[in-house]
């Protein structure tokens, strides 16, 4: 999606006037490139050089490096907006509405409920919010040029099956590994009352240390069960920020009273009280340091079945581009650099 609107970015370009050309761009040739015997000139891109970055942050250097992505940029980006248009695709509130409402659908119904509940009163429901995301006329933009992704270049979506990924896994082992903890470090798991006096009353702040005093009581008589209350306050609005941080002892990394708390424990031990910070309460245990190792397929599938995923719909995408760019005939009159 990013890449799209990276081109989407470029397009309203072509449609600036002529501004004085900056002394800087006056060596480059008058005519850039071309599409459909249309000129991309000198100071067009020149324009849109200097809403991108003042003309003071660009050097003979930056300009011969980014060039070639520039002018590929505003070309690729006017012919995917003709080829959405072609396509009967246009931006409205209606469309990006019903986007954004399958999104926030596809999100599992206990995590809305977290949403919804984190989300301040004064903000309204998140039903509004959508409702005024629509009328933005980027997010129009976005939706629309979203829809014409998923419908046009990738032809209803693209798969990654567990046959393609262990082959991938296997080709490339030693990508799949996990840093060892530095030497110094501290490894903790933490439930995390959220209780930011900034933010709660002082009535809210002493609910969330009762609440955290309660639950490190229950987890000091059965301390076997810490992992399976980490996880369930880390579903919380107010426990989001829950789960496994690593620091080293002396760099203030963290607040002074949870390290202090953290250096005093054993690995394996729980923290017989809360430990309060101006971030909340933390309930902790301190655990032992990671050593490097190597992933198993079944950890790295998750991870490793977006990467491929992603990267299938960037070939689609850039096969896509390589296309309108053929029919319309493109040609650059500038160096041509292989872009990352």
């Amino acid at each position: 999606m990013n890449r799209v609107l990276f081109g989407l970015a470029f397009a309203g370009v072509l449609a600036l006037g002529a501004a004085e050309t900056p002394p800087l761009w006056e060596a480059l040739p008058a005519k850039l490139a071309e599409y459909n015997g249309t000129a991309v000139t000198r100071d067009e891109v020149a324009a849109y050089a200097r809403e991108v970055l003042p003309e003071e942050k660009w050097s003979p250097e930056a300009l011969q490096l980014n060039l070639y992505g520039v002018v590929k940029g505003m070309i690729d980006g006017k012919l995917l907006r003709e080829a959405r248009n072609r396509a009967g695709i246009y931006p409205s509130q209606e469309l990006a509405l019903a986007m954004l409402q399958g999104v926030y659908d596809a999100i599992p119904a206990d995590r809305r409920r977290a949403m919804a509940e984190a989300r301040p009163a004064k903000e309204g429901a998140l039903e509004s919010y959508l409702e005024a995301l629509s009328r933005d006329p980027a997010i129009q933009e976005e939706t629309a040029f979203e829809l014409f992704l998923r419908r046009e270049v990738l032809k209803g979506g693209i798969t990654v099956s567990e046959a393609e990924a262990r082959d991938y896994y296997n080709s490339r082992k030693w990508e799949f590994r996990e840093n060892k903890d530095p030497a110094k470090g501290i490894r903790i798991s933490q439930i995390l009352i959220a209780a930011d006096p900034q933010r709660l009353s002082k009535k809210e702040r002493a609910a969330g240390k009762k609440l955290a005093e309660g639950v490190a009581e229950e987890i000091s008589r059965t301390p076997g069960s810490f992992d399976a209350k980490l996880a369930e306050y880390a579903g919380k609005p107010f426990g989001r920020n829950s789960g496994t941080i690593v620091f080293t002892a002396g760099q203030k990394q963290v607040p002074e009273a949870l390290e202090k708390a953290a250096a005093a424990l054993d690995v394996g031990a729980v923290a017989p009280k809360a430990v309060e910070t101006d971030l909340g309460y933390h309930i902790l245990r301190r655990d032992e340091l990671r050593k490097e190792r190597e992933l198993s397929f079944e950890e790295a599938l998750p991870e490793l079945k977006l990467f491929l995923h992603r990267r299938k719909e960037a070939a689609a995408f850039d096969a896509y581009v390589k296309g309108l760019e053929e029919a319309a005939k493109v040609k650059f009159f500038i160096p041509v650099r292989e872009l990352e």
